[in-house]
């Protein structure tokens, strides 16, 4: 009788891990928002629920930054209960900051800094 609960606590352990491990973070299926980027001239970004945690936590969201036109990246995921990414254009570069809340909960820490420039994006016009 032992063993048969332990084969099952292992079954279900099994199941929920695939359901959790198996998805797909550029998934497009729950489509969000779109939202236009103030400070850049012509880029949006588009936003996908990745994972959504109901009760229990903040969404997985998915992000992609394109012009509509030429190019559509990838940017990142995060969860939106303690991260966000933030965009910066200077000049032909877009600077992409991942931010995490900070220990007191209330500012924004950049946790990480990519930057990308606007005309080789357009030039290899890949759309992820």
């Amino acid at each position: 009788m032992k063993s048969l609960k332990l084969v099952f606590l292992f079954l279900v352990f099994f199941c929920l891990s695939i359901l959790i491990a198996c998805r797909n973070d550029r998934s497009k299926a729950d489509y969000e928002e779109t939202v236009r980027l103030k400070l850049c001239k012509d880029l949006y970004v588009e936003m996908y629920t990745v994972f959504g945690s109901g009760a229990f936590g903040g969404d997985i969201m998915g992000e992609y930054l394109t012009d509509s036109t030429n190019f559509r990246m990838f940017v990142g995921t995060f969860d939106n209960a303690h991260e966000t990414f933030s965009y910066k254009c200077e000049g032909d570069s877009v600077l992409i900051y991942k931010r995490v809340t900070g220990a007191d909960g209330s500012t924004w820490v950049v946790k990480s800094l990519r930057t990308f420039s606007l005309l080789d994006l357009k030039k290899k016009k890949k759309f992820e």
